[in-house]
């Protein structure tokens, strides 16, 4: 079993909130002009309540607790199921919402430091004040060597309400108190 450091705990907690392919709009644009976003198959996948969330992580059998403020770019950026935020970053967006109310889904997305990760799991929850989600992300072919493998992850999550004040979205209050920002 891995051990879970700070360092290790922030790159995860990075890819697992800040999506495959991170905010930077622009970058490869004219690649991405040129390209056929896949479009999402099934319903589309609910939206979280804007606001800060406390989100339980486990990876590698250890839990760490962060919190995040959403607001519209952020819940974009870090969305629950680990996808881009553009759509030309994944081939597929399969959500599917089953008869007892828990969404399935899988996604192929192009990662920010090269390669690719194919994410699939179910999710359960309202979004509006807790979800839980259990998902396996595979990723090959990245720059960074501990990027790539097979993760299984667990997130529980719990809506805290308005986002404190002096805090913006985007904002990721990590376990030791730091924050990062997914945009910065």
């Amino acid at each position: 079993m891995r051990e879970l450091g700070s360092g290790a705990a922030v790159l995860a907690v990075l890819i697992l909130l800040g999506g495959c392919n991170p905010a930077n709009d622009d970058v490869g644009a004219a690649d991405d002009a040129a390209e056929t976003p896949a479009a999402p198959i099934g319903p589309p996948p609910p939206k979280r309540a804007l606001g800060q969330w406390e989100h339980k992580i486990t990876l590698y059998g250890e839990t760490r607790t962060l919190r995040i403020c959403l607001d519209e770019r952020a819940e974009k950026l870090a969305s629950w199921w680990n996808t881009a935020p553009n759509p030309t970053d994944c081939s597929k967006q399969d959500f599917d919402r089953q008869p007892d109310g828990t969404w399935v889904f899988y996604t192929v997305c192009r990662t920010k430091l090269g390669g690719e990760s194919s994410s699939s799991g179910a999710a359960t929850g309202d979004f509006s004040k807790n979800y839980t989600v259990m998902m396996t992300t595979t990723t090959q072919g990245s720059s960074n060597p501990q990027a790539n493998g097979v993760l299984d992850t667990r997130i529980e999550a719990t809506f805290l309400g308005p986002c404190p004040a002096g805090q913006r979205g985007g904002d990721v209050v990590l376990p030791n108190g730091q924050i990062r920002n997914l945009f910065d």
